[in-house]
């Protein structure tokens, strides 16, 4: 089964779920009923056991941890390992920083960001088959027929996805990126981004029109097979199978290099040169990023590894 625009969004880019779901609620401001038949109960409480590494010299540790943006309730991640490590560090390094006070500003650029040059719609390029396959999903969706006329197709494959993710019962906000943030400034640690919030709207609002309608199509396509590969990756995430989400990361970006090299290996590049310079200061980071970065060829740790330093697993045991 190939994975993706799901595996993308999921495990790579979705910091941004805050600001999608305003636009979500702008277009379509029914909230997703937790009765609505086609939502997936709760899971059973369990424990998660998610991969974590190290890079540490003799007064430096920093710590890498592949997050997921969105999960269940009910599942339990924050213990053993990662809970250790965390208490440990006094930074905080997430993709943004401070997500509840960059929410408004990226809300607003979004909504700048999200419309069609005048006289195009969303629709445009797009064959029959297709045109009626988005008007399937947009009506699965529970979105007005034409709410997404004119939005650009990489926000309206967003706004899709978000309804999706929520009818199946997953929730941005036990993301734990966001539960990490919340943490940290509970506890008084610094908090840190590789990257603003306009810059990962820019990733987006970058690419040319080709790239927007594969994004879209991708998501038409998966919308039916949403929730077994969902489960797949939240299991793989929750088990700590770097390899299995490494897999399923390459398979959905294979025939969409531009796309990988601006979402995943261009960022990892940078990230792990900002790893290789901090090593040079004392202290303990966390740092906490999609799960796709720290997973496959073109992996974090790889480019640490080129540099020299190697990221080494911690083992992280299953917990009673």
């Amino acid at each position: 089964m190939k994975f993706k625009h799901i595996a993308v969004t999921t495990l790579c880019t979705l910091v941004l779920l805050p600001a999608v779901s305003a636009v979500a609620q702008v277009v379509n401001p029914q909230p997703v009923s937790a009765s609505s038949p086609q939502t997936t109960p709760p899971i059973a409480q369990r424990n998660a056991t998610p991969a974590l590494w190290v890079v540490k010299d003799s007064d430096t540790t920093i710590y890498l941890f592949g997050t997921f943006h969105l999960l269940p309730a009910g599942l339990n991640w924050n213990l053993g390992a990662v809970k250790t490590a965390f208490d440990s560090a006094d930074t905080l390094k997430l993709e943004i920083a401070n997500l509840e006070a960059e929410t408004p500003a990226i809300q607003a650029i979004m909504v700048e960001k999200s419309k069609l040059p005048t006289g195009q719609t969303l629709r445009d390029g797009l064959t029959d088959a297709q045109k009626q396959k988005l008007a399937l999903v947009i009506s699965d969706a529970g979105i007005p027929p034409d709410a997404l006329n004119t939005t650009r197709p990489w926000v309206a494959s967003m706004v899709l996805a978000i309804t999706l993710y929520q009818k199946l019962g997953l929730d941005p906000n036990k993301g734990v990126d966001k539960t990490l943030d919340g943490l940290a400034r509970t506890r008084g640690i610094a908090v840190e981004g590789f990257e603003s919030g306009a810059e990962q709207i820019g990733f987006f609002a970058s690419l040319n029109p080709e790239q927007e309608r594969s994004l879209l199509l991708a998501t038409l396509e998966d919308w039916d097979k949403a929730k077994p590969m969902l489960n797949q990756m939240v299991n793989a995430w929750s088990r700590g199978d770097a390899n299995r989400i490494g897999s399923i990361l390459s398979d959905s970006l294979r025939n969409q290099p531009d796309l990988a090299r601006v979402l995943l290996t261009d960022r990892n590049a940078r990230w792990a040169d900002w790893i290789g310079s901090r090593m040079a200061t004392p202290g303990t980071v966390f740092v906490a990023v999609g799960a796709g970065h720290l997973a496959g060829r073109d992996s974090v740790q790889n480019y640490l590894r080129k540099k020299g330093l190697r990221a080494r697993r911690v083992a992280n045991p299953a917990t009673r």
